[in-house]
């Protein structure tokens, strides 16, 4: 743990501060013949979005929070905290041996990782995602987010959308939303706030471990490759307006069965 200390902030917030350098600078990048098709820029200035999946997407909850330029987003396969993320990464298990190693009880090893996670805990999702779209921070405007099963603070699912079931002691089945969020009409149309949209790609549960996936049933890239969830990003993008485009529960495009 001592060795940690030199994980610096700097580590972590030179990548934002990058991506939030490149969206000042998109006139001048609009105007660069080396960013044209047919004499034609390929940047409009005028529209700018972020679309981020998996570690784009997990920080991109912290770029959307800090933005003061960039209000809509999408964020696939994203979440937080990496102390609860990395024991459930299949990329982290080459890294994990060595944890394992030292710490061969599984507390001490989520405990331990927990711990890490601390240094760089301000400059991750952790720190930001109450932010998005609520309580934005200072100098920043309101946000919209459009996420592909995902947590967010305030976010609302439409009706037919995903649901889980779960069984009581009683006997009894309980159906909800994913992850409890609320529901809203089919019909509606957001502009403002936070929509969760669940695909459904045939996959069983995920383990109630902190253990990964089976990569038979991998469903990483499901969403990004269905057209439903194409069709819905380029809506938001192209006129800020969130639909449900899916009859019933978004299914992916590949049935991981």
């Amino acid at each position: 743990m001592p060795h940690l200390c030199c994980v610096r902030d700097a580590t972590h917030n030179r990548g934002l501060f990058s991506e939030l350098h490149v969206v000042l600078s998109q006139g001048k990048l609009a105007k660069d013949p080396n960013l044209s098709f047919n004499g034609r820029a390929i940047i409009n200035p005028e529209l700018t979005n972020f679309y981020g999946n998996s570690l784009g997407g997990i920080m991109g909850e912290v770029y959307m929070a800090s933005t003061t330029d960039v209000t809509n987003g999408v964020l696939g396969v994203t979440g937080g905290s990496f102390g609860l993320l990395l024991p459930r990464s299949e990329d982290f298990m080459p890294y994990a041996v060595g944890f394992r190693v030292l710490f061969d009880e599984t507390v001490d090893y989520i405990t331990i990782i927990a711990l890490a996670n601390m240094i760089w805990s301000r400059l991750e999702p952790n720190a930001y995602m109450s932010s998005i779209t609520q309580n934005p921070l200072p100098g920043t405007p309101t946000h919209t987010g459009l996420y592909s099963v995902a947590r967010s603070a305030g976010a609302v699912m439409f009706e037919s959308n995903v649901r889980e079931q779960f069984y009581l002691s009683n006997g009894e089945i309980v159906t909800e939303s994913l992850f409890g969020f609320s529901f809203i009409p089919d019909n509606t149309t957001v502009t403002k706030g936070a929509v969760a949209v669940g695909f459904s790609c045939g996959a069983p549960p995920e383990p109630t471990e902190n253990i990964p996936p089976n990569k038979d049933f991998d469903t990483h890239n499901g969403p990004r490759e269905t057209k439903s969830a194409q069709d819905q990003m380029y809506l938001f993008f192209e006129y800020g307006e969130i639909r449900n485009l899916c009859s019933g529960p978004c299914q992916c495009d590949t049935q991981k069965n």
